[in-house]
């Protein structure tokens, strides 16, 4: 499962619901960048296309966990847009 936390800028995590994903992404410009074995980061100012990427990802998710999980990245997501120095 490739796991998905809110950081700051000082690379500490912010709580929150744990959340990942396990199901196949589609190869968009900025999702086809996630590494399922390092570490990849997105910023504030990526956020705005993250988000309408994952929203195209969403028909990705099959089962009803897979689909929560993707509205909990989706949350992180516009909470990364919405926060300063976080990723």
């Amino acid at each position: 499962m490739i796991e998905v936390q809110l950081r700051t800028e000082r690379d500490k995590v912010i709580p929150s619901k744990p959340s990942g994903f396990e199901f196949e992404l589609p190869k968009t410009p900025l999702l086809k960048y996630i590494d399922p074995y390092g570490k990849t980061v997105f910023n504030q100012l990526q956020m705005e296309d993250f988000l309408a990427e994952w929203e195209f990802a969403k028909a990705f998710a099959q089962t009803d966990e897979e689909r929560a999980n993707w509205y909990t990245i989706r949350e992180l997501a516009f909470e990364c847009k919405n926060s300063v120095h976080t990723f």
